[in-house]
């Protein structure tokens, strides 16, 4: 982690783990699942506009200020984690 920023960057060993988006998404610790919507991970991937098969180069590539008002403006997502959890409802930004 840099000292003048909150952002955690991964270990040089986590770093080479990293084969497809999924692997980034189990990292960063978001919940739910990409193949799931209503869950941090899917909703992410809907709100960049990408399927489940984008590349890490693709993802990369999103330029960082397009990334943050994405973030800021289109990222919703619920608390709900699985299917049926009865919390799919309850939006969070």
């Amino acid at each position: 982690m840099s000292s003048t920023s909150g952002v955690k960057e991964p270990t040089a060993e986590e770093f080479t783990t990293f084969i497809t988006f999924t692997d980034i998404m189990v990292w960063s610790k978001l919940k739910g699942s990409i193949i799931y919507p209503p869950s941090q991970q899917g909703s992410l991937l809907t709100a960049i506009g990408a399927d489940i098969d984008i590349s890490i180069d693709e993802f990369a590539a999103i330029p960082p200020d397009e990334f943050d008002q994405l973030l800021c403006e289109t990222w919703y997502y619920s608390a709900s984690e699985v299917q049926d959890d009865g919390l799919s409802t309850e939006l969070c930004i």
